[in-house]
């Protein structure tokens, strides 16, 4: 087990780091669940804790991951007419928003550069939705700093993140008297150059990350860039919005499943003849073909009369019945997926008006919402 922290290795039993002094949490191979050093199953899922067992050498390894940078935008001129203890806390409270996203998101925290956090997804801990891990702790990073806005009077507070997916050698590196475990690479080095180029409140992605991810996230093509330390001009895509389940057009004939197609249909018979609602639960190995089953029952659906509404929540536990129903209800009130809170109660307002609701109602959906 190593710390989530400062990544130094810790000893079976211990509760907190040695190096450091973080509580140490067990990552559970399952799910990617953080859970306490002391706990024997994993809260999230349930499965055993075991020794978590060794995940890197000296030597390093070459591992596949993503990496993210997310920097603060504005800090200098924010902490120029602040007391230093009051940047320090500003600082603090913005390190603890970003890192409790990054290790909720089974991520690494690889280190902290004056405003900026570096974290890796792969690496020494690995899952099979990296990259969209990383991209979703990108956007969580940036919703999650609008209570400290408030809190420290400061306007809007935003990130600029640099996201790269890649091969880098993971391992400790350094000195007898410091060697951290991190990763070298051009993955690295890339994100980094990204976060640099981003704007204010901008999530820019390298091209073979923005197609990893393309299933579940759009991403808008702003050209090839010349970005510091590589040779060529690189292709770079900025994120737009969260992206519903894919219905692609053009997917080949449904075959097989007959059984599973039976059930489903007999569920949405008994629900079109009672009027009352039922819940149908699909679970699989990834690969299987959940996604295309599920559109099969749609499809069904409709050609029953039924209005069929989608919403996606991530794999790695992270997401929330809050979260679903608030994409639901988007859908319902035919509100875009992917728009930040600020859109989505624009889009809200003009929905109350239009339809002349009453001010009880525009409150109500709000708080459906989480706005």
């Amino acid at each position: 087990m190593d710390c989530s922290a400062c990544g130094a290795p810790a000893k079976p039993g211990q509760r907190f780091c040695t190096s450091c002094g973080a509580a140490l949490a067990l990552a559970c191979r399952a799910c990617g669940a953080q859970n306490p050093a002391s706990s024997r199953f994993c809260g999230n899922c349930g499965s055993a804790l075991g020794p978590v067992p060794e995940t890197h050498s000296p030597e390093g390894e070459l591992r596949p991951v993503t990496v993210l940078f997310a920097d603060l935008s504005g800090f200098t001129a924010l902490a120029s007419d602040r007391d230093p203890e009051d940047v320090q806390r500003l600082l603090n409270d913005f390190f603890a928003v970003a890192d409790g996203v990054i290790v909720r998101f089974g991520g690494t925290i690889d280190k902290h550069i004056g405003d900026c956090v570096m974290a890796v997804f792969g690496a020494p801990i690995a899952h099979g939705d990296d990259a969209e891990r990383a991209v979703a702790a990108a956007i969580g990073i940036s919703e999650g700093l609008t209570p400290l806005a408030a809190r420290y009077n400061a306007g809007p507070l935003e990130v600029h993140c640099g996201l790269a997916a890649g091969t880098v050698l993971a391992g400790s590196t350094g000195s007898d008297a410091h060697r951290p475990y991190t990763i070298t690479g051009s993955s690295v080095n890339l994100a980094a150059r990204l976060c640099d180029l981003a704007k204010r409140g901008e999530i820019l992605l390298s091209d073979d990350l923005a197609a990893a991810t393309a299933h579940r996230y759009s991403t808008e093509a702003i050209g090839s860039h010349r970005l510091e330390g590589f040779a060529e001009e690189l292709p770079v895509f900025r994120l737009s919005r969260t992206e519903q389940i894919r219905r692609d057009m053009s997917a080949p004939s449904f075959v097989g499943r007959e059984a599973e197609v039976r059930q489903i249909d007999a569920q949405l018979d008994i629900t079109g003849q009672e009027g009352t609602g039922r819940i149908v639960y699909i679970r699989g190995d990834a690969g299987i073909g959940k996604t295309r089953l599920l559109e099969e029952a749609a499809t069904a659906a409709r050609q029953r009369g039924f209005h069929c509404l989608s919403a996606a929540i991530m794999s790695f536990g992270a997401g929330s019945q809050a979260q679903l129903r608030r994409l639901v209800t988007q859908a319902l009130l035919g509100i875009e997926p992917g728009l930040d809170d600020t859109q989505v109660a624009s889009s809200l307002a003009a929905f109350v008006a239009e339809n002349e609701l009453g001010e009880r109602d525009e409150t109500f959906l709000h708080d459906l919402m989480g706005l």
